[in-house]
């Protein structure tokens, strides 16, 4: 076993030594379980201010993560690839069919170990490509943000028992409009200020020092508040199912006369007897 992980690990060392971008790569995968536990952790602490949910437990907390990877994750990727990707691809070919011939044009797989050639091939994308994709991430907000925050929802001691579909594409609008404004329209303030949806990537460094050193600081804000937003959806997503099955069990059971009902009719029954036998 330890000479299986030495060799593992030679071999690794030699693939990023040739390809240092691969680093990268590395430490995407290597921090974004992390992330996603901070993300679950994050929504639970919405929950939690809004007293939606109790304390959490550590191990529902790890297989809470586990369950957003195995379908949440995959399904945020799938809409960011379809909308975010596709539609940059697709607004590309449309509206600058010859920048995309020459960024396509001679490209090959092993040009991904080049970050040079990456970075000079990404610069000269229209700054659209930031606005499409601030999009899908807003659009995959709202069709998974209450199934996200159920699942945080389970991660506490005696949490419901929610399924991995439940609450999925709930309060979508509300979602899709929080993540807009605070992602999507601040993008569309920087677009304009750099000359336009088709100015080249390559304009964004012309900015100042001030705003990439407040940039972080910006997003866990943006973070933060759409954790918040999928908490509170959450939340109302539960007092809507619930209207909902009142509403489902009356039709079928007719309208249930409460029980400080019913103790109020007896005695009124029982007054009205005892009165009909006094006067007899």
């Amino acid at each position: 076993m330890l000479i299986a992980s030495v060799f593992l690990i030679y071999m690794l060392f030699s693939i990023l030594r040739e390809h240092p971008f691969g680093v990268f790569f590395v430490l995407i995968l290597s921090f974004f379980p992390g992330l996603v536990f901070l993300y679950l952790s994050c929504v639970r602490a919405g929950l939690v201010a809004i007293k939606a949910s109790g304390p959490p437990n550590i191990k529902k907390l790890g297989l809470g993560t586990i369950r957003l990877f195995r379908f949440n994750i995959m399904l945020n990727n799938l809409i960011i690839m379809l909308v975010g990707v596709g539609g940059s691809v697709l607004f590309m070919n449309v509206m600058t069919p010859e920048l995309w011939g020459d960024l396509t044009a001679d490209f090959e797989v092993s040009d991904l170990a080049d970050l040079n050639e990456l970075l000079g091939r990404f610069s000269r994308m229209p700054t659209a490509i930031i606005l499409l994709i601030t999009l899908a991430i807003s659009v995959s907000s709202g069709v998974i943000g209450t199934s996200s925050a159920a699942v945080a929802a389970t991660a506490a001691d005696k949490g419901p028992n929610h399924h991995t579909l439940w609450g999925i594409t709930r309060q979508f609008f509300p979602l899709f409009v929080l993540s807009m404004l605070v992602l999507w329209v601040p993008t569309l303030a920087l677009v304009m200020s750099t000359g336009g949806p088709m100015q080249p990537m390559a304009g964004l460094g012309q900015l100042s020092i001030g705003f990439f050193l407040g940039l972080p600081f910006y997003l866990v804000w943006a973070g933060c508040a759409i954790c918040g937003g999928k908490a509170l959806a959450y939340a109302q997503t539960v007092k809507d199912m619930e209207r909902e099955w009142v509403k489902e069990r009356d039709d079928m059971l007719g309208d249930i006369v409460p029980e400080d009902n019913i103790r109020a009719l007896r005695l009124e029954r029982q007054r009205n007897t005892k009165i009909d036998r006094d006067e007899v």
